[in-house]
C-alpha cells in the first residue's frame, strides 16, 4: 500500500505500459482515473475511473481533469503515457504526420500538466512522471516524427522540473526499449511480414539480442518503476530521465 490515499491520473491507461501502471498503483492502495482515447482496458475488473481523452485537445483534457476532482477530490500523480507511434522518413512524411506525433506526444503531456497544476500544488507529495523512451536519445531508421517528438518529452521534463521545483512538484520520465505490449507486437509483427514472413516472431529474437539480459521487457517492469517515483521513496528525485531497456542502450554504444 505505498500509494494508499494517493490519487492519480494516468493518460493512455486503457491499454500497454499505462494500463500495466493503472494495476498498479490500483494494488498499491491508489485511486486511478484512466484517461484515454478509447477504453480498451487489459484487465476491466479493477475499478478505476475512466474518462475518454484525446489528450492534444485541451479543451477535453479540462474537462477529464474537472472529473477526476469530482470524483477523487484532488490529484497527487499525474503519469502521461499516451502516445502516438508516427514513424517515417523525411521525404515520405507530412504535415499532419509529424503534428499527431508532437500534439499528442509533447503537447497532450504539457496539456495534462497544466490542467493539473493548481491540484498539484495542493498535494504535499506531487509526482508527474512522462513516459518518453530510449527513441528520445538514440537514432533509429525512418523513425523521425516518433524519436524528434520523444526527445522533446525528456527536455519537457527537465523544464518542468526546473519551474515547479519550487512548488514541491517532483517531474521526471522513464524511457522505455522494447517492451511486450500489444501495440510494440503488432508493429513487430507487421514490420516482419516485410522481413521473412515465414519466420513470425523474428523480431523477437531481434529485440532480445540487443538486451545485455537477452529478452524484451514486460509492461509491469515499468509499472514498478512508475510506482517507484510516485511513491515518496523517491521523494528526493526530479528532472531525472532513467532508462529501462535491459541494458540495449549500453550495447547500442
Amino acid at each position: 500500500m505505498r500509494l494508499k490515499g494517493k490519487r492519480a491520473i494516468v493518460t493512455g491507461g486503457g491499454s500497454g505500459i499505462g494500463n500495466a501502471i493503472c494495476n498498479r498503483f490500483l494494488r498499491e492502495g491508489a485511486d486511478v482515473l484512466v484517461a484515454d482515447i478509447s477504453q480498451q482496458s487489459n484487465d476491466s475488473s479493477l475499478g478505476e475511473y475512466f474518462y475518454n481523452t484525446d489528450v492534444s485537445d485541451e479543451a477535453n483534457v479540462e474537462a477529464m481533469v474537472h472529473y477526476a476532482i469530482d470524483r477523487m477530490g484532488g490529484v497527487d500523480i499525474v503519469v502521461n503515457s499516451a502516445a502516438s507511434f508516427t514513424f517515417g522518413g523525411v521525404a515520405e512524411l507530412e504535415e499532419g504526420e509529424w503534428m499527431k506525433a508532437i500534439s499528442v506526444n509533447v503537447i497532450g503531456p504539457a496539456n495534462v500538466c497544466k490542467a493539473t497544476l493548481d491540484y498539484l500544488k495542493d498535494s504535499e507529495t506531487s509526482s508527474v512522471i512522462n513516459i518518453a523512451s530510449i527513441s528520445s536519445f538514440i537514432a533509429q531508421p525512418n523513425s523521425l516524427p516518433y524519436n524528434s517528438s520523444k526527445g522533446a518529452l525528456t527536455q519537457l521534463t527537465r523544464c518542468l522540473a526546473m519551474d515547479l521545483g519550487e512548488y514541491g512538484i517532483r517531474v521526471n520520465c522513464i524511457c522505455p526499449g522494447d517492451i511486450n505490449t500489444n501495440n510494440w507486437y503488432q508493429r513487430g509483427t507487421e514490420r516482419q511480414k516485410k522481413i521473412d514472413p515465414l519466420d513470425k516472431e523474428g523480431f523477437i529474437r531481434d529485440a532480445s539480442a540487443n538486451s545485455l539480459l537477452n529478452r524484451v521487457g514486460k509492461p509491469e517492469e515499468v509499472a514498478n518503476l512508475a510506482l517507484f517515483l510516485a511513491s515518496d521513496e523517491a521523494a528526493y528525485i526530479t528532472g531525472a530521465s532513467i532508462v529501462i531497456d535491459g541494458g540495449a542502450t549500453v550495447s547500442l554504444g
